[in-house]
């Protein structure tokens, strides 16, 4: 990885048979993030291995030696190594005595041949001396050379984008799009580097830091916004070209207004960008003197999934951290669907945080590609700097019609580092125990085709027993499965000793009531010390089905007795996949109908 400092401790070792004309070659390079193939030589040394021959026991220290031809940035890179040379003449000559008389005098005669040979590699070594002079002087002319091309490596950060263009339609959302970002020098295709894919949003946060090699002052930077198409070519969202006179010399910070050629009219979109200065320091660094960090870890005291006239209403939530006033010094984490106790754990330091500011969190909900916010809260200063906090956050609601568990209050538990940048210890009551729910088998169908075989879309929700309030969860929807494989895992939060677990599988369905499958109890006795691995049977079910579920010991641990699984593999019957296939392409031809 990019660092100032690279510590390889490698060694490599080579058989050499005259070492007065050996010479090693090294050559340093660079890996592209984003094609490991893609190397880009940054640097070269050649070593002179006669140089060694007049060193004591044959050693040399190399320290600091300027690598030649340097691409890598305004001053060449000093390498700092040892090359060892070892002698093989005294085994040779111990295997001598076994050998013929003439084999014998043939060896003395290479051997007087190599004494002669000493005053030869005594003018070698100097040779090599004057050499190490004429490299170091290519070097200071090499940086010379670099310094009047103007040549130099380029720090870009990508932070996010708002306003964009919805370019995915589909028939459950109005519009939405997975954005990335490529930065590129103007003029010159993959010049540059491209961020991460965020799926499903139209107000990205990349804060993504990247690196332009062959960077020549004057040159411009052009940015580009994209809408990924896994399938089809990806759209171009925006694009803004950013001229060498706005960050050269001394950076750039700021928001850019995108250029979309086919946005509707009156709609705006901007991307959030910076730009390092010529001693590749970031503007927004300069200003932060603070070390504070804030990690968002969960929420609960939300409404699962909801039906209406309109379908289904999907739980969607994601989570806001900004200072007061600032809207630029924000973090945002993804979004977690279908789970009204989402878990984030998503961690970012707050840039241009000053004492005596506060915080604001917010709870939002992913509204078909639109943000709608639910719940907040502010946290004043005094209350986590300069020690830190560490615990849950009571919100309150932001929005009107909001829908909240009566069970349950809204909560939001984070952390927050001290002045240090360190956490403090959690206050946290709640127990480390962690549930698998990996495959369930033999369901029973609760859609039916007309041509074909009925199926499922189960998921699976847990839940502590008489206890609403616990951090229940559910895992994903497998699509027209009887023998689905889920592999999800969760903290459970709320449980105590002696609390029984609650497993329900439904079959969800688009535009009515989910239907339950089954359900099974795992009882408290049955975990909490060694925890559990195996098939649970699935009661007020008309099929003999089983559900399989992995679930950890008090202190979160899975014990040896427990083999940790952490794939479940269900193989299905030849007459089964047919069935379920054939199922598939029934039900798109001619449609469903429900018992």
């Amino acid at each position: 990885r990019a660092c100032k400092v690279a510590t390889f401790d490698q060694g490599f070792r080579f058989w050499v048979r005259d070492p007065r004309n050996t010479k090693i070659h090294l050559t340093f390079n660079s890996v592209s993030d984003f094609d490991k193939t893609d190397t880009h030589q940054l640097g070269e040394l050649t070593l002179e291995v006669n140089s060694l021959l007049k060193e004591k026991d044959l050693s040399l220290d190399i320290k600091n030696e300027d690598l030649d031809n340097w691409e890598g940035g305004d001053l060449p890179a000093r390498f700092s190594g040892h090359l060892q040379l070892y002698q093989l003449h005294d085994s040779a000559i111990k295997q001598a005595a076994a050998l013929t008389k003439s084999q014998a005098s043939q060896l003395r005669k290479e051997q007087a041949q190599r004494e002669a040979q000493a005053l030869v590699q005594k003018a070698s070594a100097l040779r090599a001396e004057a050499e190490a002079l004429e490299r170091q002087a290519k070097a200071k002319d090499s940086d010379r050379t670099k310094k009047q091309k103007g040549l130099n490596t380029l720090k870009v950060r990508v932070m996010s984008a708002r306003g964009l263009r919805a370019a995915d339609f589909t028939i459950t959302r109005w519009g939405t799009s997975d954005p990335y970002c490529s930065v590129e020098l103007a003029g010159k295709a993959k010049s540059g580097f491209k961020t991460q894919v965020l799926e499903k949003t139209l107000e990205p946060y990349w804060d993504y830091e990247g690196t332009i090699n062959n960077y020549k002052s004057g040159m411009a930077l052009k940015f580009n916004v994209y809408d990924k198409d896994f399938s089809l070519k990806d759209d171009l969202l925006g694009s803004v070209t950013l001229s060498a006179s706005q960050f050269h010399p001394n950076g750039f910070e700021g928001e850019l207004p995108l250029h979309d050629e086919h946005a509707e009219k009156g709609q705006e979109s901007f991307i959030q960008v910076e730009v390092a200065d010529v001693h590749g320091e970031f503007p927004s660094d300069a200003k932060d003197t603070s070390g504070l960090k804030v990690k968002i870890i969960s929420a609960r005291g939300f409404m699962d999934d909801s039906m209406s006239l309109f379908g289904r209403t999907v739980s969607c939530l994601f989570s806001t951290c900004e200072i007061a006033g600032k809207a630029r010094s924000s973090m945002r984490t993804q979004a977690i669907a279908h789970s009204s106790q989402p878990e984030w754990n998503y961690e970012r330091q707050m840039r241009g945080f000053k004492e005596g500011e506060s915080l604001v969190f917010k709870v939002l909900q992913d509204n078909n590609g639109k943000d709608q916010p639910l719940m907040s809260k502010v946290l004043k200063c005094e209350e986590f700097y300069p020690h830190g906090f560490a615990g849950e956050l009571d919100l309150v609601p932001e929005g009107k019609g909001l829908k909240i568990d009566p069970d349950m209050k809204p909560v939001l538990e984070v952390l927050i580092s001290d002045s240090e940048g360190k956490y403090p210890k959690m206050m946290l009551s709640d127990g480390k125990l962690e549930v698998r729910i990996l495959a369930a088998r033999n369901l029973p169908a609760s859609d039916v085709y007309l041509f074909a075989q009925g199926s499922s879309d189960p998921y699976v929700r847990c839940e502590v027993a008489n206890k609403p309030q616990s951090g229940r969860f559910r895992t994903k929807t497998v699509d027209k499965s009887l023998f689905p494989v889920w592999n999800h895992q969760h903290r459970m939060r709320g449980y105590e000793k002696g609390d029984n677990l609650v497993f329900t599988i439904y079959d969800e369905d688009q535009f009515t009531a989910d239907d339950v499958l089954g359900h099974a109890m795992l009882k408290s006795s049955q975990f909490h010390d060694t925890g559990f691995l195996g098939e649970l049977r699935l009661e007020d079910c008309d099929e003999e089905s089983y559900l399989k579920v992995q679930v950890s010991s008090f202190e979160g641990v899975f014990h040896d007795g427990v083999q940790e699984e952490k794939e479940a593999v269900v193989v299905l019957s030849k007459l089964q996949m047919l069935r379920n296939g054939l199922g598939m392409i029934c039900s798109f031809i001619c449609g469903s109908k429900k018992k």
